[in-house]
């Protein structure tokens, strides 16, 4: 999944609350969006940044690292297992299906109210799990946005659409403690081999289409394809790490 730059720019907000939270007095001019789960399946990965730090109480020596990589599940009833409630029904028997689907195929469903550690989180985002509840106005109706804590808002004035960038270094490093915890299982080998090869590949390609364009442009691409193909052959997995002061 691609997500826009991760630098916020001046004004940023980290908006919302966690689930069952009091809401955000500020609204903000945005559209409204379904409530949602992470699932980390089995075949999901992807290749991030992570800084260096502390987590948790887990060591980040930072760097780029193979990480799984999510599949949004939204609350849209009928569709992936998501059930219709009836009447009197617990919000969470919506999810009944979709957790029991997601064993089955061997995918980790990851809970909204699973804490995020301080250190993963974007400055002045509030402590809690992933699922943030952000109180918007869309065509002058009041509403409600379900976003994370690495969506940034930057309002703006009058009834222009807020903008939204993405803390992708934060996110990256709640990965990398997904894994070093044990919560979500390290991408398996055969996977990166895989990814590994297509790389290599794609830079054979690249060299063969290129041979047309002019010297300049040719070096450029070519050395483009062959650096993101070395990184990828020098990227650990990330995998689960001992604890401070663990035995």
């Amino acid at each position: 999944m691609a997500f826009p730059d991760s630098q916020a720019p001046s004004g940023a907000l980290s908006l919302g609350a966690p689930v069952h939270a009091p809401l955000s007095v500020q609204r903000v001019n945005a559209a409204p969006g379904s409530s949602f789960l992470y699932s980390f399946p089995a075949d999901g990965f992807q290749l991030l940044e992570v800084p260096k730090a502390t987590v948790d109480g887990y060591d980040c020596p930072g760097g780029l690292y193979w990480l799984p990589q999510q599949v949004r599940i939204v609350n849209a009833s009928g569709a992936n297992g998501v059930r219709v409630l009836s009447e009197g029904e617990s919000p969470a028997e919506a999810w009944r299906y979709v957790l029991q689907i997601q064993r089955e195929k061997g995918s980790v469903v990851i809970s909204p109210d699973l804490p995020v550690p301080s250190e993963a989180l974007p400055n002045g985002a509030q402590p809690g799990g992933y699922l943030r509840e952000a109180a918007v106005v869309w065509r002058g109706q009041p509403g409600s946005r379900f976003i994370t804590p690495w969506d940034l808002c930057t309002p703006l004035p009058g009834d222009l659409p807020a903008k939204w960038t993405f803390d992708r270094s934060k996110y990256a490093l709640w990965l990398w403690w997904l894994v070093a915890s044990g919560q979500v299982p390290p991408v398996h080998p055969a996977f990166i081999e895989a990814r590994k090869g297509d790389m290599r590949q794609r830079v054979a390609e690249v060299e063969a289409r290129a041979n047309m364009l002019p010297e300049e442009q040719r070096k450029r691409k070519v050395e483009e394809a062959k650096t993101a193909a070395d990184a990828a052959e020098k990227a650990p997995v990330a995998a689960k790490a001992a604890r401070k002061g663990s035995k």
